[in-house]
């Protein structure tokens, strides 16, 4: 099976294209134009930095020593974000050469800086810059915590540059939770903002992104002809990094049908690291190469290319003595230097440090022993709810009472408690671990309402006078808090209409409508919620932008316990229950319910409801 490791090869072309416009080569001319007047000026240290990202696509030890030329300067004229751009830069050197440790290291010092600065654009992109080096680390899950940080830190920015790159490097990473349809979305919007900019680095690792999403879902000669499209697109504008990831990515995904073409693409990536000297990817290359011979048993071709390993090996070395580049070293003595400077600081703190380290000790101790209690509380409430369970599985109608009567309170109980915990001052861990109880508590009690549902449909429709405006507006205040975690807005247009109703029921059926536009909408998003009286009815419509409803799933969206389910956009589960159960209120009611749905585009809700005569049967 093809790795979905290779649905991250956007990196080089993403990430970077962060440091492109309209194309690299004019904007060199400009950028190099006026620098002989600008010595030792904050202008001069802006073009060097400028011009040190532009020429990675060329030669990463220029890029390197013009970055190091300007943060000297910079150091020297006290230029603060002339130093945090350096930095930056120093992480993108790195992070080329594959030292993901010191890629770490200078993106996270950038942040701070910026941070320092409050400089919102620099702020997202290291962010994003940081969760990328967690990606190529494997440590996926903090990569699409931090995107997300990135995500929602820059919403003020969504029309800015550096959200089309949050936006592409957030659906390759987080492709595996949120699925497809969502993935496709963000590669839109991000498309969307590249083509406003016209720039063509961006373009270029998009289509090598969404490549690589049709390769993950199986489309094989989509993503084959995508990728062609994308190494012609890089070529042409000169993005060579882009060119070469995308050939490796293509060859990968050739070698299973077609090896004789995935060895041409190996090839063809190796002229360009050969040409552009990006000996960091060698061993990326020549290893395909060298194991494919091997597997073909063909001694003098693999004989070849470990040679030809062993000589670009030792083409870098003499590249790095004859331009006197020693990445490593730079980096010690920036390590030792920062050192020195700190040191000072730190021995005038040290006192007050270790007399706020033993206060935090010893409140860390009062709130350990705080939560040991609460947790032991927690244990016999759980422990109380399972022996009721474990007692109830051979009648199915009394394991629904027990459900209802037993559990219940207990977890509305562990959630009230959880979210009355966040709102003191706790440390991070205890933060998430409390966070964590909310959300499995409130996930529980919508399941357990759900099963009550589905085995109880015969309740009684007793019906009063319901003003449906005042409904939907108490039920958006109750589901504000979840659509504000999302980045999202509900607008309400409604006018006071009463009709005849169950209360209790018909609540059901716009909260788990209104919930499930939240679900399944992206952020920055708005929902739209609005009431109509039409000819002795009320109309309900709940729209949304998110990403639709696929059309082989629509015929069975109200089936009972349906399959038709996926997560939501920032992962939610769906137990398949709610419209099912919706469905059952609102022709219980004389009504009726259906939706128009746009896959990629969007989805609306609409329920018609009596409001004359009828509605009082």
């Amino acid at each position: 099976m093809r790795r979905f490791r290779y649905l991250a090869a956007p990196l080089f072309g993403c990430f970077f294209a962060i440091f492109s416009a309209a194309g690299q080569a004019p904007e060199m001319s400009i950028v190099k134009g006026p620098l002989s007047g600008w010595h030792d000026s904050l202008r001069y240290v802006d073009a060097l930095n400028r011009l040190s990202i532009l020429e990675y696509n060329q030669n990463i030890d220029s890029t390197f020593l013009l970055t190091r030329q300007a943060r000297d300067i910079a150091d020297r004229l006290q230029y603060q974000k002339g130093i945090a751009d350096a930095i930056n830069n120093l992480g993108v050197v790195y992070f080329v050469r594959s030292d993901h440790q010191l890629a770490f290291r200078y993106f996270n010092e950038a942040y701070n800086r910026y941070v320092a600065l409050r400089d919102s654009s620099n702020i997202v992109q290291t962010m994003m810059n940081i969760g990328l080096v967690y990606r190529v680390m494997g440590r996926t899950d903090k990569a699409i915590d931090k995107l997300r940080d990135a995500l929602a830190f820059g919403a003020p920015l969504r029309q800015d540059s550096i959200m089309a790159l949050v936006y592409s490097n957030y659906a390759a990473t987080a492709f595996g939770q949120i699925g497809g349809d969502s993935a496709m979305w963000y590669l839109d919007k991000s498309r969307e903002i590249a083509l406003r900019y016209n720039d063509q680095g961006l373009l270029a690792g998009l289509g090598e992104t969404v490549a690589n999403v049709y390769a993950a879902r199986g489309q094989t000669d989509t993503a084959l002809a995508l990728f062609a499209q994308a190494i012609d697109q890089a070529l042409t504008g000169h993005f060579y990094l882009t060119a070469m990831t995308s050939l490796i990515d293509m060859g990968d995904l050739l070698m299973a049908r077609d090896p004789d073409r995935a060895i041409d693409c190996y090839k063809r990536a190796l002229e360009i690291m050969d040409r552009k000297k990006y000996f960091a990817f060698c061993q990326v290359i020549v290893s395909r190469l060298i194991g494919f011979y091997k597997e073909r048993h063909d001694g003098a071709s693999e004989l070849y290319y470990s040679r030809l390993q062993l000589a670009f090996q030792g083409e870098q070395d003499s590249l790095n003595k004859a331009s006197g580049v020693d990445y490593i070293d730079y980096a010690l003595k920036d390590q030792q230097v920062r050192s020195l400077e700190t040191k000072a600081v730190y021995q005038q703190r040290l006192l007050l440090s270790v007399g706020i380290a033993g206060l935090l000790f010893l409140a860390i101790l009062v709130i350990i022993w705080h939560n040991l209690g609460r947790a032991q509380h927690f244990n016999r409430q759980m422990q109380t709810t399972l022996r009721a369970l474990e007692g109830s599985q051979a009648d199915n109608t009394r394991m629904i009472r027990i459900v209802a009567h037993d559990l219940r309170n207990p977890i509305g109980g562990i959630t009230s408690i959880a979210d009355m915990l966040l709102d003191e001052d706790r440390m991070a861990e205890d933060r998430r671990m409390l966070e964590l109880i909310k959300i499995a508590g409130t996930d529980c009690l919508e399941l357990v309402q759900d099963l009550l549902r589905v085995n109880d449909p015969s309740q009684p429709l007793t019906k009063e006078a319901v003003d449906l405006d005042e409904m939907l507006r108490n039920c958006i205040a109750l589901l504000r808090n979840k659509a504000t975690a999302k980045q999202q807005f509900i607008h309400l247009d409604s006018s006071p209409l009463v009709i005849s109703a169950n209360p209790e029921k018909l609540w059901r059926v716009l909260s788990n409508l209104i919930s499930n536009a939240i679900k399944f909408s992206p952020s920055l998003t708005t929902i739209s919620v609005a009431l109509r009286g039409t000819q002795g009815h009320a109309l309900i419509t709940v729209t949304d932008v998110g990403i639709g409803i696929p059309k082989d799933m629509q015929q069975r969206l109200f089936d009972m316990f349906t399959d038709a389910r996926r997560r939501g956009t920032a992962g939610e589960e769906s137990f398949g229950l709610g419209l099912a159960i919706s469905k059952q209120i609102v022709e219980a009611h004389g009504g009726r319910i259906w939706f128009d749905s746009e896959p990629g585009v969007g989805t609306t809700f609409l329920v018609e409801l009596p409001a004359g005569p009828e509605s009082e049967r």
